[in-house]
């Protein structure tokens, strides 16, 4: 019985991975996306980059996204400036709010492609927490998370969510923990069903 439930919990997540949405996430490295680079601890006072990543795409090319980013550091944190690649240009007019079209589009290897680069400043060492929702104005007003726009077919706007698990969810940190992936703490707990 117990084998059953294991084969059967491994076709349900795989079954899951193949629907799974794109996510995106803020990561502070822009080649190492994984949970350890969703905090740091900078230094007050000196300018640092912060990386906004799309991951679980099923589509080779990026035409645009969309994403309102939004952070607690009660004015400690100041954003520079966020720069993108492949001519883009951001229509949603700050650099936390993004409404942003590719003029070439952007390549996604392994599902994967760094967004933007977003540079800060911070004063002091205050925890600050960084959370994903939807950009203002967005362009599927019933969603409440990131959109993403496939470059074979830009008009199909494709739903996304957080590398938090859920489309308004906090994604990084400074001078904090960071954040474990919802995919990593699903299977360690579903691990820990058989130990």
């Amino acid at each position: 019985m117990k084998k059953l439930l294991a084969l059967s919990l491994v076709v349900l997540m795989a079954g899951t991975a193949t629907a799974q949405m794109p996510s995106i996430g803020i990561f502070f490295s822009n080649t190492d996306f994984t949970d350890e680079n969703t905090n740091f601890d900078p230094a007050s006072g000196t300018p640092f980059d912060a990386y906004l990543v799309m991951l679980g795409a099923n589509f080779v090319s990026l035409g645009g996204y969309e994403v309102g980013l939004t952070e607690n550091s009660g004015g400690t944190l100041l954003v520079l400036n966020a720069t993108w690649p492949n001519s883009a240009l951001n229509f949603g007019g700050t650099n936390l709010n993004h409404l942003v079209g590719y003029g070439v589009p952007l390549p996604v290897t392994d599902g994967a492609a760094v967004l933007c680069t977003i540079s800060m400043l911070l004063s002091g060492t205050p925890t600050v927490e960084f959370s994903t929702g939807p950009a203002v104005p967005p362009s599927i007003p019933s969603w409440e998370g990131p959109v993403f726009a496939d470059n074979a077919n830009p008009d199909d706007l494709i739903e996304g969510t957080s590398t938090g698990g859920s489309p308004i969810a906090v994604v990084a940190t400074l001078n904090g923990g960071g954040i474990v992936a919802v995919e990593q703490s699903s299977l360690s707990q579903v691990k820990s069903l058989f130990q």
